[in-house]
């Protein structure tokens, strides 16, 4: 979202423009004369280890606030920005460049992704967007009445929707579960007892999500993938269970090779903890899997004979879209693979572990996501007692900081800790929370 598939409530305040980096939380984030003169400081030593001040210098973010929801919609690092800004004069000076390049434009976006993911770029097929992702899967997949769409509780309202609008064009029914009680104390084999038990004989698609932004409980997908795969020995290929997982916030954030955790479908968007272009997502499938398909839109280059083997290209929905932004796709994955996903995955969880432990001391505060770093990422959930949820956010932006509350039956204030902030950030948000807390 895209503002629509993830509507948050964000505290009133003005955001204050800056023209420079200055003084943030008592700790300087200094503005180099390099990024005055517009080139890049090097992101990592020698040793090839971040300098997280420099990556923090490549975003125009307001150095005024402390930036915990940019998760939400992507602040754009340099590269992207100076990539966007060629591609769209490229555009300007010349429009029929984009005929010209189409093509090779596209494979190698596809080409990038699927060296990030560790999947085929044959695989990929390019969407604007998460919610888009899912609806093209769903729609697209052959279902018979009477077969079973199962969603749980605790993922995406968009993703529900979507399962029950399916379902009623079909004529399939909708089975809803929980794969846990209390998010903070959820566990792999709990998730994996529950959803084993939910899935039965006309179980025709399992819908998961990698990461709740609801509740910061990260699910462990190659144990679910696993489940799924033994409730399909036997079955024929139109009564097989399909695992469609929603990666979008783990996607940028887990060491781990999307295309290789086990779903058959695996969609995200790249303009969350990837950086990307805002508009911008993809869906990565199984090569057998996309055979299941049967495409709903057509595609910029449609095929004649539509009987044929669905492919991805076919998938994607076709004609103008915002070429700069999708093709800028390749420079976001290249930012991210400069720093190392294992560096990216660190300090991320470094930040969140730091922000539970110390929140979770707190008299009048409950943590709701899990400490183990197994079953949580980059997101964490909590309450404070006596205080509404939207309140909480809202008193968080009158000291400058900025968290969120999700639109959800559970919608529990959050913060994302990203690459983009620091210890000392936390510190302070942390103390911001206990004055909350204290009724100050």
């Amino acid at each position: 979202m895209d503002f629509d598939r993830r509507r948050f409530v964000l505290g009133s305040g003005a955001v204050v423009g800056s023209a420079t980096v200055g003084t943030t939380m008592g700790s300087v984030v200094t503005a180099p004369a390099a990024q005055a003169a517009g080139t890049a400081m090097p992101l990592v030593d020698r040793a090839g280890r971040p300098d997280w001040k420099a990556v923090r210098n490549e975003f125009r973010l307001d150095p005024s606030w402390t930036h915990l929801a940019a998760f939400l919609l992507t602040s754009h690092p340099r590269t992207v920005r100076r990539s966007i800004d060629r591609y769209r004069d490229l555009m300007d000076e010349n429009p029929c460049w984009i005929w010209e390049n189409h093509e090779a434009e596209t494979a190698r976006v596809r080409a990038s992704l699927a060296g990030y993911i560790g999947g085929r770029p044959g695989d990929i097929a390019l969407t604007p967007n998460t919610t888009v992702g899912i609806g093209l899967v769903y729609n697209s997949l052959r279902i018979r009445p009477g077969q079973e769409l199962f969603i749980t509780e605790h993922d995406h309202p968009v993703h529900q929707c979507t399962v029950r609008l399916v379902a009623k064009k079909y004529g399939a029914v909708v089975r809803e579960g929980k794969l846990y009680d209390d998010p903070a104390q959820a566990t792999e084999a709990q998730a994996v007892e529950r959803l084993r038990s939910a899935i039965g004989p006309r179980t025709r698609t399992v819908g998961v999500t990698w990461v709740h932004s609801s509740t910061g409980v990260k699910l462990p997908i190659p144990a679910i993938a696993d489940v799924v795969a033994q409730a399909n020995r036997g079955r024929a290929e139109d009564d097989r269970c399909v695992l469609i997982v929603d990666g979008l916030h783990g996607f940028g954030i887990e060491d781990a090779d999307a295309a290789r955790l086990g779903g058959d479908f695996f969609i995200s968007g790249t303009h969350k903890w990837l950086f990307g272009p805002r508009g911008t997502g993809f869906v990565w499938g199984r090569a057998d899997a996309w055979q299941q398909l049967s495409p709903v839109i057509s595609s910029t280059f449609p095929k004649h004979d539509l009987d044929s083997v669905t492919t991805p290209a076919d998938v994607s929905p076709g004609a103008y879209f915002a070429f700069e932004h999708t093709f800028s796709v390749p420079a976001a994955v290249e930012f991210h693979q400069q720093l190392g996903r294992a560096g990216i995955q660190n300090r991320i969880h470094g930040l969140s572990r730091q922000f539970k432990e110390e929140v979770a001391k707190i008299p009048g505060v409950t943590l709701r996501t899990p400490l183990d770093a197994a079953m949580s990422s980059g997101m964490t959930c909590f309450e404070v007692a006596g205080v509404e949820h939207a309140a909480v956010v809202e008193r968080l932006a009158e000291r400058r900081i900025r968290a969120s509350v999700a639109a959800y039956r559970v919608h529990y204030p959050r913060v994302g800790t990203g690459i983009v902030n620091f210890p000392e950030e936390i510190d302070r948000t942390v103390a911001a929370i206990r004055d909350i807390a204290r009724g100050r």
